[in-house]
Protein backbone atom coordinates (compact mmCIF):
# COMPACT_ATOMS: atom_id res chain seq x y z
CA UNK A 1 0.00 0.00 0.00
CA UNK A 2 2.71 2.50 0.97
CA UNK A 3 4.84 1.84 -2.12
CA UNK A 4 1.80 2.14 -4.36
CA UNK A 5 0.76 5.35 -2.64
CA UNK A 6 4.18 6.94 -3.07
CA UNK A 7 4.31 5.89 -6.73
CA UNK A 8 0.92 7.46 -7.38
CA UNK A 9 1.96 10.60 -5.52
CA UNK A 10 5.13 10.80 -7.60
CA UNK A 11 3.08 10.82 -10.80
CA UNK A 12 0.73 13.51 -9.55
CA UNK A 13 3.30 15.78 -7.97
CA UNK A 14 5.59 15.50 -10.99
CA UNK A 15 2.89 16.92 -13.28
CA UNK A 16 3.92 20.54 -12.76
CA UNK A 17 7.17 20.17 -10.82
CA UNK A 18 9.49 21.12 -13.66
CA UNK A 19 7.51 24.15 -14.77
CA UNK A 20 6.91 25.24 -11.19
CA UNK A 21 10.50 24.98 -10.07
CA UNK A 22 12.47 26.10 -13.10
CA UNK A 23 12.98 29.44 -14.74
CA UNK A 24 11.39 32.77 -13.96
CA UNK A 25 13.67 33.87 -11.10
CA UNK A 26 16.73 36.07 -11.07
CA UNK A 27 19.82 34.21 -12.14
CA UNK A 28 22.36 33.95 -9.37
CA UNK A 29 19.91 34.76 -6.57
CA UNK A 30 20.10 32.68 -3.40
CA UNK A 31 16.56 31.47 -4.14
CA UNK A 32 17.66 30.00 -7.45
CA UNK A 33 20.66 28.30 -5.86
CA UNK A 34 18.59 26.77 -3.07
CA UNK A 35 15.99 25.59 -5.58
CA UNK A 36 18.66 23.88 -7.66
CA UNK A 37 20.04 22.15 -4.57
CA UNK A 38 16.57 21.09 -3.54
CA UNK A 39 15.84 19.76 -7.01
CA UNK A 40 19.07 17.80 -6.99
CA UNK A 41 18.32 16.11 -3.68
CA UNK A 42 14.71 15.48 -4.71
CA UNK A 43 15.95 13.77 -7.87
CA UNK A 44 18.02 11.47 -5.66
CA UNK A 45 14.99 10.77 -3.44
CA UNK A 46 16.73 12.46 -0.51
CA UNK A 47 13.57 14.24 0.49
CA UNK A 48 14.65 15.45 3.94
CA UNK A 49 17.64 17.30 2.48
CA UNK A 50 15.56 18.62 -0.41
CA UNK A 51 13.01 19.98 2.05
CA UNK A 52 15.68 21.97 3.90
CA UNK A 53 16.74 23.78 0.74
CA UNK A 54 13.18 24.39 -0.43
CA UNK A 55 12.43 25.99 2.93
CA UNK A 56 15.39 28.32 2.43
CA UNK A 57 14.38 29.09 -1.15
CA UNK A 58 10.89 30.07 0.03
CA UNK A 59 12.42 33.07 1.80
CA UNK A 60 13.06 34.62 -1.62
CA UNK A 61 9.77 36.30 -2.64
CA UNK A 62 10.15 35.41 -6.33
CA UNK A 63 10.55 31.73 -5.41
CA UNK A 64 8.05 31.45 -2.60
CA UNK A 65 5.27 29.68 -4.50
CA UNK A 66 7.59 27.39 -6.44
CA UNK A 67 9.52 26.47 -3.30
CA UNK A 68 6.41 25.82 -1.23
CA UNK A 69 4.91 23.63 -3.93
CA UNK A 70 8.15 21.68 -4.22
CA UNK A 71 8.31 21.40 -0.43
CA UNK A 72 4.75 20.04 -0.36
CA UNK A 73 5.73 17.59 -3.08
CA UNK A 74 8.70 16.10 -1.23
CA UNK A 75 6.69 15.97 2.00
CA UNK A 76 4.03 13.97 0.15
CA UNK A 77 6.58 11.67 -1.47
CA UNK A 78 8.00 10.90 1.97
CA UNK A 79 4.50 10.11 3.26
CA UNK A 80 4.24 13.25 5.42
CA UNK A 81 0.76 14.29 4.31
CA UNK A 82 0.28 16.23 7.54
CA UNK A 83 2.93 18.69 6.35
CA UNK A 84 2.03 18.60 2.65
CA UNK A 85 -1.65 19.47 3.10
CA UNK A 86 -1.21 22.79 4.96
CA UNK A 87 1.36 23.89 2.38
CA UNK A 88 -1.02 23.15 -0.49
CA UNK A 89 -3.90 24.80 1.34
CA UNK A 90 -1.76 27.90 1.81
CA UNK A 91 -0.91 28.00 -1.90
CA UNK A 92 -4.56 27.59 -2.82
CA UNK A 93 -5.60 30.37 -0.44
CA UNK A 94 -3.39 32.72 -2.46
CA UNK A 95 -4.79 31.50 -5.79
CA UNK A 96 -8.15 29.79 -5.40
CA UNK A 97 -8.46 29.20 -9.17
CA UNK A 98 -5.26 27.17 -9.50
CA UNK A 99 -6.21 23.77 -10.92
CA UNK A 100 -2.88 22.05 -10.45
CA UNK A 101 -2.70 22.90 -6.76
CA UNK A 102 -6.39 21.99 -6.33
CA UNK A 103 -5.75 18.60 -7.90
CA UNK A 104 -2.69 17.96 -5.75
CA UNK A 105 -4.60 18.96 -2.62
CA UNK A 106 -7.56 16.74 -3.50
CA UNK A 107 -5.22 13.79 -3.97
CA UNK A 108 -3.46 14.55 -0.68
CA UNK A 109 -6.82 14.57 1.10
CA UNK A 110 -7.73 11.20 -0.41
CA UNK A 111 -4.35 9.61 0.27
CA UNK A 112 -4.37 10.74 3.91
CA UNK A 113 -7.88 9.45 4.57
CA UNK A 114 -9.61 12.87 4.56
CA UNK A 115 -12.30 11.48 2.30
CA UNK A 116 -14.96 14.16 2.77
CA UNK A 117 -12.50 16.92 1.89
CA UNK A 118 -11.31 14.93 -1.13
CA UNK A 119 -14.90 14.38 -2.28
CA UNK A 120 -15.83 18.05 -2.12
CA UNK A 121 -12.65 19.11 -3.92
CA UNK A 122 -12.91 16.54 -6.71
CA UNK A 123 -16.63 17.22 -7.13
CA UNK A 124 -15.89 20.93 -7.60
CA UNK A 125 -13.19 20.12 -10.17
CA UNK A 126 -15.53 17.81 -12.08
CA UNK A 127 -18.30 20.43 -12.10
CA UNK A 128 -15.92 23.10 -13.41
CA UNK A 129 -14.22 20.86 -15.96
CA UNK A 130 -16.92 18.46 -17.04
CA UNK A 131 -15.31 18.23 -20.47
CA UNK A 132 -12.35 16.36 -18.96
CA UNK A 133 -13.07 12.65 -18.30
CA UNK A 134 -9.98 12.34 -16.07
CA UNK A 135 -11.48 14.80 -13.60
CA UNK A 136 -14.67 12.77 -13.55
CA UNK A 137 -12.89 9.44 -13.09
CA UNK A 138 -10.90 10.84 -10.19
CA UNK A 139 -14.17 11.88 -8.58
CA UNK A 140 -15.67 8.43 -9.22
CA UNK A 141 -12.69 6.72 -7.60
CA UNK A 142 -13.02 8.77 -4.42
CA UNK A 143 -16.78 8.15 -4.36
CA UNK A 144 -16.03 4.43 -4.60
CA UNK A 145 -13.63 4.52 -1.68
CA UNK A 146 -16.12 6.57 0.35
CA UNK A 147 -18.70 3.83 -0.17
CA UNK A 148 -21.02 5.99 -2.28
CA UNK A 149 -21.45 3.26 -4.86
CA UNK A 150 -24.74 4.44 -6.36
CA UNK A 151 -23.46 7.94 -7.03
CA UNK A 152 -20.14 6.57 -8.33
CA UNK A 153 -21.99 4.36 -10.82
CA UNK A 154 -24.14 7.28 -11.96
CA UNK A 155 -21.13 9.53 -12.63
CA UNK A 156 -19.27 6.67 -14.32
CA UNK A 157 -22.24 6.03 -16.62
CA UNK A 158 -22.35 9.74 -17.47
CA UNK A 159 -18.67 9.65 -18.40
CA UNK A 160 -19.13 6.54 -20.56
CA UNK A 161 -22.04 8.13 -22.42
CA UNK A 162 -20.40 11.51 -22.92
CA UNK A 163 -16.94 10.25 -23.86
CA UNK A 164 -17.39 7.04 -25.89
CA UNK A 165 -14.06 7.53 -27.64
CA UNK A 166 -11.98 8.62 -24.67
CA UNK A 167 -8.48 7.21 -24.23
CA UNK A 168 -9.47 6.42 -20.63
CA UNK A 169 -11.38 3.24 -21.56
CA UNK A 170 -8.99 0.97 -19.67
CA UNK A 171 -9.37 2.98 -16.50
CA UNK A 172 -13.15 3.09 -16.92
CA UNK A 173 -13.19 -0.70 -17.13
CA UNK A 174 -10.96 -1.04 -14.06
CA UNK A 175 -13.16 1.25 -11.97
CA UNK A 176 -16.31 -0.50 -13.21
CA UNK A 177 -14.84 -3.86 -12.15
CA UNK A 178 -14.07 -2.53 -8.68
CA UNK A 179 -17.58 -1.15 -8.33
CA UNK A 180 -19.01 -4.52 -9.40
CA UNK A 181 -16.97 -6.38 -6.78
CA UNK A 182 -18.75 -7.69 -3.64
CA UNK A 183 -19.31 -5.18 -0.86
CA UNK A 184 -16.57 -5.08 1.77
CA UNK A 185 -17.40 -5.97 5.34
CA UNK A 186 -17.73 -3.04 7.80
CA UNK A 187 -14.47 -4.09 9.48
CA UNK A 188 -12.51 -3.83 6.23
CA UNK A 189 -14.22 -0.90 4.53
CA UNK A 190 -12.56 1.95 6.40
CA UNK A 191 -11.28 4.67 4.08
CA UNK A 192 -8.58 5.83 6.50
CA UNK A 193 -5.32 5.93 4.61
CA UNK A 194 -6.86 4.43 1.47
CA UNK A 195 -5.34 5.61 -1.79
CA UNK A 196 -7.53 5.74 -4.91
CA UNK A 197 -6.03 5.17 -8.34
CA UNK A 198 -6.10 8.84 -9.15
CA UNK A 199 -4.45 10.62 -12.02
CA UNK A 200 -3.31 14.24 -12.12
CA UNK A 201 -5.70 16.72 -13.72
CA UNK A 202 -4.78 17.45 -17.31
CA UNK A 203 -6.30 20.92 -17.37
CA UNK A 204 -3.63 23.62 -16.93
CA UNK A 205 -4.03 26.46 -14.49
CA UNK A 206 -5.21 29.75 -15.85
CA UNK A 207 -2.69 32.52 -16.44
CA UNK A 208 0.14 30.02 -16.83
CA UNK A 209 3.75 31.01 -16.39
CA UNK A 210 6.94 29.07 -15.78
CA UNK A 211 7.75 30.39 -12.34
CA UNK A 212 4.95 30.03 -9.84
CA UNK A 213 2.75 27.00 -9.18
CA UNK A 214 -0.07 29.44 -8.65
CA UNK A 215 0.28 30.35 -12.32
CA UNK A 216 1.84 27.24 -13.82
CA UNK A 217 0.78 25.18 -16.81
CA UNK A 218 1.18 21.44 -17.05
CA UNK A 219 4.81 20.41 -17.58
CA UNK A 220 6.14 17.76 -19.94
CA UNK A 221 7.47 14.45 -18.79
CA UNK A 222 11.14 14.20 -17.92
CA UNK A 223 11.41 16.43 -14.86
CA UNK A 224 14.26 15.58 -12.44
CA UNK A 225 11.76 13.98 -10.09
CA UNK A 226 10.30 11.61 -12.65
CA UNK A 227 13.57 9.99 -13.61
Amino acid sequence: MRSGLLKAALVLFSVCFFSCASGGGAKGSFGAEYMELGDGYAGLSKYDKAALFYQKAAAAPEYRNAAEYSLARVKALSGDWGSAIPLLEGLLSRDSENLLVSSALAYAYAASGKTESALSTYEALWQRFSDDPVSGLNYVDVLRIAGEKEKALAVLEEIKNRFPDTDQQKRIEEIAAKLAAPEETPESSSTEGAAPDLEGERTPASGASEQKPSEADEAPEGSPAST
